[in-house]
């Protein structure tokens, strides 16, 4: 019996071992195995849910200073509250304003600053020949991609506009027109011309009942604004500028082939014809002829429509109607000149905050902040004027407001003065409009400034 279990247990040793060596031989499985694995005897685990990445903050911007310099010191309480409000918005931002009333010295300090390297990033100045220079030697810089222009008058527009680009934000306007007395009118049941012969009847009537003609400030401005408002009204922005660098060229020597110059210059011979200016206006300065209308002895004045902001004290008191200066043309269309025109130093390190800053200025909100405040007129389109009279101005404007044109006058050595003599003697002198024309028209012909290099 013994000799049985021990075989037994020898027998299972061999076939333990031989299992075990069998185990240990099995081949890896081939690819068919591979492509086809087994099903799987337990679920699988469970993936854990990727994490969200946070967004990149975005960073904050470095602190920046940009200076802002204008002209426009009357209105440093206006300017600290815009500045308030820009740098509430963009507080990286800090703003230094420079004021400088003196409009002589502002400008030589503007154009020293720039020839320095120093100019403020930001300046406010004229739509004038010197805005043309500035734009074409690349002392401004362009504003075609910026937003305020889907809002922008195109008045406004045309006469920042140099060689195709914009390269300034005109803040405002000044209409000059025909300023009455609604009180005086209402008396004597008169009422606003609706053409030229209607206001020559109505300053007529107005003497025979022992008032004065328009007062005019002569002494102050000649006979500028008159005849700039002619010829604006007359041959609009684009025809007073292609009259004038035209006649500097020597592309025009007989001026009446330009449609409007005939009804402009014989518009103005008409007032002095049909005495409608106040007696003695080409010495009247500013102040006298505010004063005329304050005290009622004229019941009408050609003045800027500025004068609603300084009302209360140029002319307390009276209820002011506007009507757009008459010419033979009876186009009922205002004549207007710019305000401050901001542009951009293209030299500045700060760009970008300063393009943020006259986009601020030109937004409605803070157009008619400072319109409303300062009196005037907004070129943002759909901006109010929420002050007194500005309903008044407003309604006036909408009737078609002409903007005095920016031009060039390389050669005006040569003309000007003939220029001058023949406006003043319209105007003010005993010239006849037939022989005055004809004499400037053979005086360009002999000049022959086509021919100057």
């Amino acid at each position: 019996m013994k000799r049985v279990l021990a075989l037994l247990l020898a027998l299972t040793m061999i076939f333990g071992l031989a299992a075990c060596a069998a185990k240990e031989e099995t081949p890896e499985p081939s690819a068919e195995t591979v492509d086809q694995p087994a099903e799987p005897t337990t679920e699988p685990a469970a993936e854990e849910p990727a994490e969200t990445p946070e967004e990149p903050s975005e960073p904050e911007p470095d602190p920046v200073t940009i200076k802002v310099a204008s002209y426009r010191a009357e209105d440093e309480a206006l300017y600290t509250e815009i500045i308030s409000r820009f740098q509430e918005a963009y507080p990286w931002i800090t703003v230094e304003l420079d004021l400088n009333a003196d409009q002589t010295s502002y400008d030589q300090n503007i154009q020293a600053d720039l020839m320095d390297g120093k100019a403020a990033d930001v300046f406010d100045m004229h739509t004038n020949t010197t805005f043309i220079t500035y734009a074409q030697e690349g002392v401004l810089l362009p504003m075609d991609d910026m937003a305020f222009l889907a809002n922008y008058q195109d008045g406004a527009r045309e006469i920042t506009t140099v060689d195709g680009s914009v390269y300034g934000f005109l803040n405002t306007y000044n209409m000059i027109s025909i300023l009455y007395n609604k009180a005086i009118f209402e008396k004597e049941g008169l009422s606003e011309p609706a053409n030229f012969e209607e206001f020559v009847t109505l300053c007529q009537t107005l003497r025979d009942k022992g008032y004065g003609g328009v007062a005019y400030p002569g002494g102050a401005v000649a006979y500028s604004w008159l005849t700039n408002a002619l010829l604006t009204i007359c041959l609009g922005g684009d025809g007073y500028k292609d009259l004038i660098e035209g006649m500097d060229s020597g592309k025009y020597t007989d001026i009446t082939t330009i449609p409007g110059v005939a009804e402009a210059l014989k518009t103005e011979q008409a007032y002095r014809d049909n005495n409608i200016l106040y007696d003695a206006s080409d010495a009247t300065a500013l102040d006298q002829c505010l004063s005329l209308f304050a005290q009622e002895m004229a019941p009408m004045m050609m003045m800027g429509t500025w004068t609603f902001g300084t009302r209360d004290t140029d002319f307390p008191g009276l209820d002011v109607g506007v009507f757009a200066l008459p010419t033979l043309l009876d186009s009922g269309e205002h004549y207007a000149e710019g305000g401050q025109l901001t542009v951009i130093n293209a030299a500045s390190e700060n760009v970008e905050a300063a393009k943020l800053w006259v986009e601020f200025l030109a937004s409605p909100e803070t157009a008619s902040y400072y319109c409303s405040n300062a009196k005037t007129i907004s070129t943002i389109e759909g901006v109010g004027l929420d002050y007194e009279g500005g309903d008044v101005l407003a309604e006036a404007a909408s009737h078609g407001i002409n903007l005095l044109p920016t031009y060039v006058r390389n050669n005006k050595d040569y003309w000007n003065t003939n220029w001058k003599e023949l406006l003043n003697g319209l105007l003010y002198g005993d010239m006849n409009y037939d022989d005055a024309i004809a004499d400037y028209t053979a005086f360009l012909t002999e000049l022959d400034l086509a021919s100057l290099s």
